[in-house]
């Protein structure tokens, strides 16, 4: 079960940034949210494959809006992303809070 709050780090070209994804499915529809630099972006319609997922969607910051593909793994409490964007790739990495 991938579902839960995680505390995360993004790893970015412009740094390493703190935040939270909250992750919920239903269904084999995985929803998430993400809050980073006081921002919150949801994002739904994702697909469950077992612990592993996918979501796209376009990533509001204080630096602009980025679209993305993002394919994450749960292990145990561990989350680990890999966004896609046209201006290189994320990883995000955290440990699930709740």
């Amino acid at each position: 079960m991938i579902d839960g709050i995680y505390e995360v780090s993004l790893k970015t070209p412009m740094g390493v940034i703190q935040g939270e994804i909250g992750l919920e499915t239903k269904n084999g529809v995985v929803n998430a949210s993400i809050e980073t630099m006081g921002m919150k972006n949801t994002f739904q319609n994702g697909k469950l494959m077992e612990n592993r997922f996918s979501f796209s969607g376009d990533l509001a910051t204080p630096f602009g809006r980025y679209s993305y593909e993002a394919i994450g793994e749960v292990k145990e409490n561990e989350l680990q992303l890999n966004i896609q964007t046209k201006q290189g790739n994320w990883i995000i990495e955290g440990k699930r809070k709740k």
